[in-house]
């Protein structure tokens, strides 16, 4: 249901299910933030990553809880988002990947974006969301604060790439 509700109506938005035929674009996408996969200390995501990223799921949640969109902002690919309805809890929506075109930076569009997902999350009946962010990542951290959200929680996460902070945060919508 997220994904029938999400930028519903939205002439400049138009979120589009990644399948095999937009694998390729979502990785272009990914890979030109590769100053934000330095700072969390993982390589550039290419094509398989993508697939991988498909089919990962929270603890206990199916394939139809999980949306992973590539959203197009004025017919350009301009994000990616991961989302899932009902994680951690059946009220909550988690957004485990929410990355904007590098070029779309700083002009008040992932602020825009991320209404129009709390509006699509309050139409499916939510009342919160959750992510986590890496601690090292603090452009990300500033920016998640600035739109509301609270750390609620801190882990401590053995990767591959070292051990990380991540900060747990939520917001009520």
């Amino acid at each position: 249901m997220f994904e029938q509700v999400f930028c519903a109506g939205q002439e400049d938005w138009q979120p589009r299910p990644v399948d095999e035929r937009l694998v390729e674009p979502a990785a272009e996408l990914l890979a030109q933030n590769a100053e934000y996969f330095s700072r969390i200390g993982q390589p550039l995501p290419g094509p398989r990553d993508v697939v991988e990223d498909l089919a990962a799921l929270p603890p206990g949640m199916t394939a139809e809880s999980k949306s992973y969109l590539l959203v197009y902002h004025k017919g350009q690919p301009a994000a990616v988002l991961d989302f899932v309805t009902g994680y951690p809890r059946p009220s909550c929506g988690f957004i485990g990947l929410f990355v904007l075109a590098k070029p779309l930076h700083r002009q008040g569009l992932g602020a825009q974006l991320l209404h129009l997902l709390e509006q699509a999350a309050r139409g499916c009946g939510l009342d919160s969301l959750r992510l986590g962010c890496y601690a090292a990542n603090l452009p990300g951290a500033a920016f998640w604060e600035k739109q509301g959200f609270a750390v609620v929680e801190e882990r401590t996460l053995q990767e591959t790439s070292g051990e990380h902070l991540l900060l747990v945060m939520e917001k009520s919508i």
